[in-house]
């Protein structure tokens, strides 16, 4: 159970405030700069910022010049990285503020708080579980920059044509709805000192298998197959799930997969990592691209849990032949400093590495 299950409904609140409070001083920040005035016009059209402007604004070699050892540190200093995560965590404020109009150019960071405890006061009478919303964006927000940074890199283009899989996916919000998303900007620059408007726009996944052991999505998993067509959740153990679909796909009934996702995953559930990749293996297409996620955890030891995982899955994709690339985003000697200090948001919400990978069906054999 992590600190966010056992939150009161105003702990959650005042958790979330504090998180779009630390987010929107970041926006206001970035649209200050030269770097924000340069990129935030791009996100009216973040598809073709994406497919046509991407290399004139980050350079050909970005992920030559930022990758050392099959590692991209996020605190890295150097323009072309802050070029990089500032595209990142503006296509996530497009999730956390999404339908805000912001006047960016009138509330400096020393208003932050006003404005935003304004927006809430108004909004906390229309929605009774505002705390519990607020949690969802930040949470999807921190989906949608992990999701960017891969694409900004050139590593992935995440199409509704994919058939993905998640694994330790929970209700799944991150996979179906987070990981599909494209952020949207409006600048009116015809009237002087007009809001910012922030908003995403959303992709239906062509196919989606969702797995989790928690019994507690039994019901939940059992919904979403009644009423989701693109869904297939299964609430069983990792292993065995992924037996099933291998069979499934062996039995033509499934597409072979294309998209892995494993989000801020859970050490409990990732007990055997040979085992698991061999696994994916069977399910996948002749390629696939591979993404996963740690979180904090809830103690010290949870987060070197989550490292260790990540470690373990590395070397067995080194092992195999593979090229897997790691994102650090977060600062610190001790384990304490490192959980404590993400690169990006609030610790309760934060990435603090990602793992990505281009998975060779050849590899397996």
């Amino acid at each position: 159970m992590s600190n966010n299950e056992r939150l009161t409904k105003d702990g959650i609140l005042k958790l979330a405030i504090e998180g779009y409070s630390y987010e929107l001083k970041a926006l206001i920040d970035l649209f200050q700069s030269s770097t924000g005035a340069t990129i935030a016009p791009l996100f009216s059209n973040y598809n073709n910022f994406i497919n046509e402007k991407r290399a004139s604004i980050l350079g050909d070699n970005i992920l030559k010049l930022l990758t050392s050892n099959n590692l991209i540190d996020a605190t890295d200093p150097s323009p072309i990285s802050s070029k990089l995560f500032a595209c990142a965590n503006l296509a996530a404020s497009c999730e956390i503020f999404n339908g805000w109009s912001i006047p960016l150019s009138t509330v400096d960071i020393n208003k932050s708080d006003e404005f935003l405890n304004m927006a809430i006061s108004s909004a906390i009478k229309a929605q009774p579980n505002l705390g519990q919303n607020m949690a969802v964006r930040l949470n999807n927000a921190d989906t949608i920059r992990v999701i960017q940074i891969l694409k900004l890199l050139g590593l992935l283009t995440i199409e509704p044509e994919y058939f993905q899989l998640s694994t330790g996916s929970s209700i799944g919000i991150r996979d179906r709805v987070a990981t599909h998303v494209t952020p949207h900007i409006s600048i009116n620059h015809t009237i002087k000192n007009s809001p910012v408007q922030l908003s995403t726009i959303q992709s239906q996944v062509n196919d989606i298998i969702l797995i989790d052991n928690d019994i507690k999505m039994k019901t939940a998993y059992e919904q979403l197959n009644a009423s989701q067509q693109n869904v297939h959740a299964i609430n069983k153990d990792v292993y065995i799930g992924l037996e099933e679909v291998a069979e499934s796909i062996a039995n033509n009934m499934l597409e072979p997969r294309t998209l892995i996702t494993a989000y801020r995953l859970e050490p409990r559930a990732y007990t055997d990592i040979p085992r698991y990749i061999s696994s994916i293996g069977r399910v996948i297409d002749s390629q696939a691209d591979f993404v996963t996620t740690i979180g904090s955890g809830d103690t010290d030891q949870e987060f070197m849990d989550r490292k260790r995982v990540i470690d373990d899955l590395y070397n067995d994709l080194i092992n195999r032949g593979m090229k897997p690339l790691r994102v650090k985003m977060y600062h610190g000697e001790t384990v304490q400093q490192q959980r404590s200090n993400p690169t990006f948001g609030l610790n309760q919400y934060a990435s603090y590495e990602i793992l990505y990978c281009k998975l060779l069906k050849d590899r397996f054999q």
